[in-house]
């Protein structure tokens, strides 16, 4: 009976990571950076806004490129340079106190952000749940590596 229960919560929990969905975030940094992360959550779509708080010279974000940029807040649109699409994501450059907004139709479940360098980058996440009326907020250090999110 318990080798039965154990299979049956091993398919549960095979079937949950095969329907996951997951997104990667890469952010590029030249000197300690902070940034801010907003995610809200609607009927299966998110808007994520991704905003340079402090730092020095410009840092690069990589975002999958099925996420449709929305808008640009805090400097002109010329400011951000964005490059085409390259291996399934697409490369945004953005000065300090810039802010970019984007859409992905499909939310991802999680989201790993990447640090690929050793200075740190402090991220200031928020993610609102607008249909569970789900709020959390954090603070997460990603240095020299990647880390989940939630």
């Amino acid at each position: 009976m318990l080798a039965m229960l154990g299979l049956t919560q091993m398919r549960d929990f095979e079937a949950t990571l095969l329907t996951r969905s997951a997104a990667d975030v890469g952010v590029e940094i030249s000197a300690p950076t902070t940034i801010e992360l907003d995610f809200s959550l609607l009927r299966g779509s998110a808007v994520i806004d991704i905003g340079y708080e402090e730092g020095q010279g410009r840092i690069s974000v990589s975002v999958p490129d099925v996420w449709i940029r929305r808008e640009v807040r805090g400097v002109p649109l010329e400011a951000i340079q964005d490059e085409a699409p390259t291996f399934g994501f697409r490369r945004f450059s953005m000065p300090r106190d810039a802010t970019v907004s984007f859409r992905a139709d499909t939310a991802p479940d999680t989201i790993t952000l990447h640090n690929p360098t050793d200075l740190p980058l402090l991220v200031r996440l928020s993610h609102v749940d607008l249909e569970k009326d789900a709020f959390f907020r954090d603070v997460v250090l990603v240095q020299g590596a990647s880390r989940e999110l939630w």
